[in-house]
């Protein structure tokens, strides 16, 4: 009869940092950053936000309304999602990035937090083409028209500079490690 013992030892690192712990970029600088690294896509602001600017390394909190061309919901509600997404090869596995279709990024380049847009995005081309909206549950809250553009109404409520803590397990008999990550807060 075999015996076999299993126990798991974890040690974490937390601290600012651990993953997307950076101070604001300025205005310019992150309209740049989205305009070359996704696109420049039209838009119409409805209303201009007071807060910080969208930019890399935070953790976004929209508001989304997604039509096609003839009106017809292409879903809608809360919007969570990080940017960049959660490197899991580097910090483990535990937290859902949520994803964005790239185009999307590109047209939220100089929204503020507290500002409206409306945002008008091509029909996807690629086969490959992200075309969900993914919350950081894993829940799709809207997607891209296949046949169409797509019409957004989009509300940045909240942005945030997220903090994760990394752990890494091991378990015997082994020798099989586990890199799991958590969110501790965001500011």
């Amino acid at each position: 009869m075999i015996v076999v013992l299993s126990f798991t030892v974890a040690c974490c690192k937390c601290g600012d940092d651990v993953y997307l712990a950076g101070p604001d970029v300025p205005e310019k600088r992150a309209i740049a950053f989205y305009a070359a690294q996704y696109g420049d896509y039209p838009f119409e602001d409805i209303k201009i936000g007071s807060g910080r600017i969208a930019q890399p390394g935070r953790k976004f909190f929209f508001q989304i309304d997604a039509q096609d061309e003839k009106g017809n919901s292409l879903g809608s509600g809360t919007l969570t999602f990080l940017d960049p997404p959660f490197p899991t090869e580097r910090w483990g596995y535990g937290i859902d990035s949520g994803e964005v279709p790239s185009e999307f990024l590109g047209a939220i380049r100089g929204m503020r937090e507290g500002g409206s847009r409306k945002i008008t995005l091509p029909r996807p081309t690629s086969v490959n083409a992200h075309t969900d909206f993914v919350d950081t549950n894993g829940h799709t809250v809207a997607h891209l028209s296949g046949d169409g553009a797509t019409l957004l109404t989009v509300t940045l409520d909240h942005m945030c500079s997220p903090r994760f803590c990394s752990s890494k397990s091991y378990s015997f008999p082994g020798p099989t490690t586990v890199r799991r990550a958590r969110e501790v807060s965001c500011r």
